[in-house]
């Protein structure tokens, strides 16, 4: 009997020790929320943005990942299916204009994104004018059941000389959110009536390797940001989508959020 009660002491002791080695790690473990965003789009009629949408949904599901999707008009048309899919998940879907034009209203400006981006079309993709932006905002709402959130194509907006003007269009359309400029050291801010929820990095840094995501996600845990990665399906590789997010799960308390959730959690 005593040799019973022994293991019995032994066993417990052994569970009470795993219970506190457990939750200090859970404690120790620095607290990120992080926003997986998409730009869900095809560029052209032959053009497959779908390409990879099934394997990220897989890659979500596995780390039980909430995320948000930013579609082109055409594209919602295009692959009803997979929105309803997206919807049934519980994904917020917002609006990437309806053909990718951008929000760029001056050849000036045109020209700075050509030399940002190796490009010399920028100005034939552009609305030229927020009558024109307006005008596709509007379209995109009507026609699909998209929220009103925004994501400016090759998140123009950072060099257009008329923010101002911009901003103007998305209140006038509706958007609620617009998730389109690059982190200011702020989770979130207004802009008349638009609330901005800035970009932190994009897929391209998974490139880079874990020295440089983690600089990333430190200093996000440090000026109490989120970590808001902005990422193309069709351009994505699956291997380095997945070794990161297994990367940020190994050595952060990770929390998964949708881009609406942003103002909400850090109005706290």
């Amino acid at each position: 009997m005593k040799e019973l009660n022994r293991t019995i002491l032994i066993i417990s002791l052994f569970l009470l020790l795993s219970s506190c080695l457990s939750h200090s790690s859970s404690v120790s473990s620095p607290k990120l929320y992080v926003a997986l965003t998409f730009d869900y789009e095809d560029l052209h009629l032959n053009d497959n943005g779908t390409a990879n949408m099934p394997e990220i949904l897989k890659i979500l599901e596995k780390h039980n990942a909430t995320a948000t999707f930013f579609v082109l008009g055409k594209t919602a048309k295009l692959h009803e299916d997979v929105i309803k899919e997206l919807k049934a998940r519980g994904y917020s879907i917002g609006v990437h204009t309806y053909f990718h034009n951008m929000p760029v209203f001056n050849k000036r400006d045109a020209l700075l994104i050509d030399k940002i981006y190796h490009v010399n079309n920028t100005w034939e993709r552009s609305f030229k004018n927020s009558q024109a932006f307006l005008a596709d905002l509007r379209r995109c709402l009507n026609e699909t059941e998209l929220m009103p959130m925004f994501r400016s194509p090759c998140l123009a907006v950072n060099w257009i000389s008329n923010r101002e003007e911009y901003f103007e269009t998305l209140e006038k359309a509706g958007i609620i959110i617009d998730s389109s400029l690059y982190q200011e050291d702020k989770p979130f801010y207004y802009v008349g009536k638009v609330i901005e929820v800035p970009v932190t990095m994009s897929e391209d840094y998974f490139n880079f390797g874990y020295f440089k995501c983690k600089k990333i996600a430190k200093s996000c845990i440090d000026k109490n940001l989120p970590l808001v990665i902005v990422m193309h399906p069709q351009k994505l590789s699956l291997r380095n989508f997945e070794r990161f997010l297994d990367f940020l799960e190994a050595n952060y308390n990770v929390t998964y959020i949708r881009i609406e959730e942003v103002p909400i959690i850090y109005a706290q």
